[in-house]
């Protein structure tokens, strides 16, 4: 019944409706699979292009508390079963009210958490950088954001690594060959496979984006700001 009120003609039925199921889906994963069962997914995918932007906000709430859950077929089914859903978020990411940017936001730095390879290579084709960038440059982001954020750049360096990503895999949305190339230590064989999203990182800002938040306490937010800068100079 829940999963109905999400489309209800009267937008204040329909706002509670997707508010109560963003809640719904930060509890236990058995609610999250009822709620799957019941078609949520459909009607997130609808929402997210609502002219209502409390409504917007709301579902991409409920989305990233949906792929938090760290299934990837779940993550698979909200993201990227269709060629417009992902591509819609990113435009929301960019070009949306700052409420709704975030959670975009949110949404994508789980995803680059708990993704698999493709997905999180998927993201990156897609735009989902450059997108995130922009949200923390224009939205002043709040702290638990910027450490989750943090966290998914580090981990799509080790699966960059493991992958052993190339140019060609990931420049569907940026073009690296306008730039000069940035030679590294031959030495460190990991961050010399990783070398492709390094340069990814550099020219859409995230090194940029690291430097200004570097931090001489010993918080998450400067282990993961030390951590990243250990990739972009094994000197460091």
């Amino acid at each position: 019944r829940m999963v109905e009120l999400m489309m209800h003609r009267n937008l204040n039925i329909q706002f509670s409706a997707v508010k109560t199921v963003g809640v719904i889906l930060s509890g236990p994963s058995q609610d999250a699979q009822e709620l799957i069962q019941a078609g949520v997914i459909t009607q997130l995918k609808t929402l997210i292009g609502s002219n209502e932007p409390k409504i917007r906000r709301e579902s991409c709430f409920a989305i990233s508390n949906l792929v938090a859950t760290e299934n990837t077929d779940v993550i698979q089914s909200m993201l990227f079963a269709d060629t417009y859903t992902l591509a819609q978020l990113v435009q929301l990411a960019n070009e949306d009210e700052t409420s709704v940017c975030l959670e975009v936001a949110h949404i994508f730095a789980v995803t680059m958490l708990y993704g698999k390879s493709s997905q999180c290579l998927n993201l990156i084709q897609a735009g989902s950088l450059q997108a995130v960038i922009k949200v923390l440059k224009d939205h002043n982001p709040p702290e638990h954001l910027i450490v989750l954020t943090l966290s998914s750049w580090l981990h799509l360096l080790s699966v960059a690594t493991k992958e052993d990503w190339t140019k060609d895999d990931l420049t569907a949305s940026v073009n690296f060959y306008a730039t000069p190339k940035d030679p590294r230590s031959k030495s460190d064989s990991r961050k010399r496979k990783a070398n492709a999203l390094l340069d990814l990182f550099k020219l859409v800002g995230v090194w940029d984006f690291v430097d200004q938040n570097k931090v001489n306490t010993n918080s998450a937010k400067g282990n993961l700001v030390n951590e990243l800068l250990q990739y972009k100079n094994p000197f460091y």
